[in-house]
């Protein structure tokens, strides 16, 4: 653990490419093999640690409780989740492809804060990707952030939810020629019940507090 403490502090496992296809590869051959994931299939000593390390940075991102402190799992958490998120807007398709894979999976696992980190990242490159007269190949783009966001719906803050919304619906009135509607009313439909769910809780408590006045 020392040594990935130290190797991830400074944000050195998604730096390159190469270690994102990788990692990438590893995780869909997990997926199909579970016995199959683990270090064993790495080439060297030195492959053998990044690997350990990447992995175990994922699994910090969900980690409730660690052997040091909450800031220190930030700093690390987020240092990479930096490198990871600029790969996302990587210019080679498979490295972009490969990024939010990862991403996927850091989401599925990981704590509010980080899928709010990850959220305010695919906001803004939503946001860069947008412009009235939108190519199939970046609204493709601009879908697979989006996709993102439905995952960690709940762990939007309000700006957050607002700029989501502003933007689905700014992409469904521009009526793009490459644009399924269907799917962007599926998102805004899914929205609402999330919405619809938190005010239904949040009236719940208000009477139990009442009750308990």
């Amino acid at each position: 653990m020392a040594t990935c403490v130290g190797v991830m502090r400074h944000g050195f496992c998604f730096r390159r490419s190469e270690s994102i296809l990788d990692f990438s590869a590893k995780l869909t051959d997990g997926a199909r093999d579970p016995e199959a994931f683990d270090a064993d299939g790495c080439k060297n000593a030195a492959e053998r640690k990044y690997f350990e390390c990447r992995w175990w940075c994922m699994k910090l991102a969900g980690a409730r409780k660690t052997h040091f402190s909450e800031s220190d799992a930030r700093r690390i958490v987020v240092a990479n989740l930096r490198d990871l998120l600029e790969r996302c807007c990587d210019v080679d398709a498979s490295v972009r492809k490969a990024a939010h894979h990862i991403v996927t999976n850091y989401v599925r696992g990981g704590l509010p804060w980080v899928q709010q980190v990850i959220a305010e990242a695919m906001l803004g490159r939503m946001e860069n990707l947008w412009v009235d007269e939108i190519s199939q190949a970046a609204l493709a783009q601009l879908w697979r952030c989006s996709s993102h966001l439905g995952d960690v719906v709940r762990a939007l803050d309000r700006p957050q939810r607002q700029r989501w919304v502003s933007l689905l619906v700014r992409v469904l009135l521009s009526r793009q020629s490459c644009l399924d509607p269907k799917i962007l009313i599926s998102d805004l439909k899914g929205f609402h019940q999330v919405f619809q769910q938190r005010q239904a809780g949040r009236c719940s408590e208000a009477s139990s507090m009442l009750k308990h006045a």
